[in-house]
């Protein structure tokens, strides 16, 4: 599934890009050759394959010069025979004792660093070739950069800028290191000649205040001073990065004729910095801290990039079989801070400005409201996924076989140890529900949670309660019943919840679960102030912030509002919505009801109440036919639905309904 989602994605890349050219092809004018160099080591492999397609899909005439850092990246290199690829020897350039020496107490990172202005001069001068450009190997060409030599024709520095906020470039430097060129001039190479002294004399990854130093980054500020032939790069789409277009907000990423575009510049080059791969499916987007990236930037810059990377590790892989463990990071993913998963599940949440994920709990008895629930979400969006947590086998086998759409189907054993023990059904559910919740985020890294009870059905859009949400850490609502029951049974109703991946939230679903897993039981415990799940939500308002309370009459309306505790809300319907007070109704919670038969439903098996006509007819109504509906395909299918309908029979039932239309 992972390799056909691959060749449908690159052949998106391949015709956003270009077409591969052929590598075998000579290059007519050597004078026309964009030439490139970069540095690479067995952590920056990958990347440095992914750099050199993308030069070869631009349709540049190009060389890549790589220093390679190790024997098994120059070993790597040299079986894979890339034509336009020359590959030098750390040992040769450690040929010059003084960068021999300097080597010593640098991290790698830093000694790369300080290699660049050495390999720049190596490469201009052993070569005799005009100019050169160096870039970083975790920078992937968009398109033909050939411009780039364009622009600093008449200069014989190019530099181009950092684009930070002011208070980083202050610190670290105006310009960046990543992508500077120089011609083969004397200005070109006095210039290089003042680099390279200055990083050998210190380049370190702090910051020295003293003398103003960072890396080999902050010296190149003192270049326009000191140098006349300097080519300052004005274009925004050379260069764009996550320093300049992702979270430094002035300057936006936005998609033009299926290209981006910074500034209304397409982007040439995007420097993809600080990606850790920690295999063919999983990448920390941002290693430094957690970054949140916008949507079109992921599915337009980060997924091709994604894409890309894997392709260049199988291209490794077939010289090096067996050295993923050389190739990849040796740090594990739960270390990742910007987490980000490659699969068909994630590319297809790409593909809309909003995706819902909604969660349930799943028994025998709540089989077929958990379809009917599916259903009604499936008749207002496409942009969601329903996970199940199913605790019966039965029903297990049931929902795996169905292959409903939009939805993952997870086995309670897959997900805890913890058992029922001496908790009913209802219990167990209830117990799980915070449980569930903090295995999707810690297994799927999912980012927003809506949890619903099985027995709940929709009559509008999810984005009705999302807007509602917003950016609000927790979201609950009011049970909306009387003061009495309130006071018994807690004033929100845990049958709607939803939860954002963030520290606010996940503080509330550590202490829910705690509470949950001690005791959850359906009595009402009056000394403690307990009873099952529910009663325990009274407290996170007085203990915990960032929540939105709703007291929407059309979200999570129910029967205890709405019949047992009929303050006369008006039931209406406008253009076939159906509403309350004139609060659209988007979800109505079927609570405490149940499915005698084929035919055949009990509407609240507490006790006898007065359920309005009204009532009836806008919301049970529509509800039973579609579990009808369920029913009557399930017994086509040869099932035996007296697994999943109750075993009570119509003369015990408090509220009858007997649905005599025919589905």
């Amino acid at each position: 599934m992972i390799n056909n989602l691959i060749s449908r994605i690159k052949n998106d890349i391949d015709n956003l890009i270009g077409n591969k050219i052929d590598e075998n092809s000579p290059y007519e004018d050597s004078r026309n050759i964009c030439n490139f160099c970069t540095i690479g080591s067995r952590k920056y492999l990958i990347k440095l394959i992914a750099l050199y397609n993308s030069l070869l899909k631009s349709g540049c005439q190009f060389q890549l010069w790589v220093l390679s850092m190790d024997d098994f990246t120059y070993k790597v290199l040299s079986d894979l025979k890339l034509n336009h690829l020359n590959i030098i020897s750390i040992k040769t350039l450690e040929e010059d004792n003084e960068i021999l020496q300097e080597k010593e107490g640098k991290t790698e990172n830093e000694y790369c660093w300080m290699l660049k202005a050495p390999l720049m001069e190596y490469v201009l001068l052993q070569q005799n070739i005009e100019s050169i450009i160096y870039t970083d190997s975790d920078i992937y060409f968009l398109k033909d950069p050939s411009e780039l030599f364009e622009y600093f024709k008449l200069y014989s520095i190019y530099l181009c800028p950092q684009r930070d906020m002011d208070i980083i470039e202050q610190k670290y430097g105006k310009y960046q290191a990543g992508l500077i060129g120089f011609k083969n001039d004397d200005e070109g190479i006095e210039a290089l000649g003042y680099w390279k002294v200055k990083c050998l004399e210190w380049c370190r990854s702090e910051y020295d205040s003293v003398g103003q130093r960072f890396g080999d980054q902050k010296y190149l500020d003192e270049i326009p001073y000191r140098f006349h032939s300097v080519k300052n790069e004005d274009n925004y789409g050379v260069n764009a990065a996550p320093w300049n277009c992702v979270y430094n907000k002035e300057r936006t990423v936005v998609i033009e004729n299926g290209l981006p575009h910074v500034n209304k510049d397409e982007i040439i080059l995007f420097h993809f910095a600080c990606i850790t791969i920690f295999n063919e499916t999983e990448f920390d987007l941002w290693n430094l801290d957690r970054l949140e990236i916008p949507k079109h930037i992921l599915s337009n810059l980060y997924i091709p990039y994604i894409i890309e990377l894997i392709d260049a590790a199988q291209i490794i892989l077939n010289v090096a079989y067996g050295m993923e463990d050389i190739i990849f990071s040796n740090k594990s993913s739960e270390e990742a801070k910007t987490y980000f998963a490659f699969d068909e599940f994630t590319v297809k949440i790409m593909e809309y400005v909003d995706f819902y994920h909604i969660c349930s709990i799943v028994s025998n008895d709540y089989l077929l409201k958990i379809i009917a629930l599916y259903r009604s979400m499936i008749r207002y969006q496409v942009n969601f996924n329903l996970w199940l947590c199913v605790i019966d086998k039965e029903a297990y086998g049931q929902l795996v076989g169905l292959e409903l759409e939009n939805t993952t189907v997870i086995h309670v054993d897959d997900i805890t140890s913890v058992t029922r023990e001496k908790h009913t059904t209802t219990e167990y559910c209830w117990m799980l529900k915070p449980v569930f919740v903090e295995y999707l985020f810690d297994e799927y890294k999912l980012n927003k949670v809506l949890y619903c009870d099985a027995d709940m059905y929709f009559f509008s859009s999810l984005k009705y309660i999302y807007n509602e949400w917003g950016s609000y850490s927790f979201y609950m609502t009011t049970q909306r019943s009387d003061q009495y029951s309130e006071l018994r049974d807690g004033q929100y109703q845990a049958g709607l919840l939803g939860f954002s991946n963030d520290n606010y939230a996940r503080k509330i679903l550590s202490w829910w679960k705690e509470k949950c897993l001690n005791w959850c039981f359906d009595w009402h415990d009056e000394r403690l102030e307990r009873w099952g799940d529910q009663k325990y939500l009274d407290k996170v308002p007085i203990i915990f912030e960032n929540i939105k309370i709703s007291h929407n009459l059309g979200i999570n309306a129910g029967p205890w509002n709405l019949i047992l505790n009929d303050q006369s809300y008006d039931i209406s319907e406008d253009n076939q919505q159906v509403c309350i007070n004139n609060y659209k109704v988007c979800c109505y919670h079927f609570g405490s009801m149940k499915i005698i038969g084929l035919n055949k439903f009990d509407l609240w098996y507490h006790c006898e109440v007065e359920i309005r006509p009204e009532i009836i007819d806008s919301l049970y109504y529509p509800y039973m036919k579609t579990l009808k509906q369920i029913m009557g395909e399930i017994s086509v299918a040869n099932i035996d639905i007296s697994h999943y309908v109750s075993a009570e029979n119509e003369i015990s039932s408090k509220n009858l309904y007997i649905f005599k239309e025919a589905v």
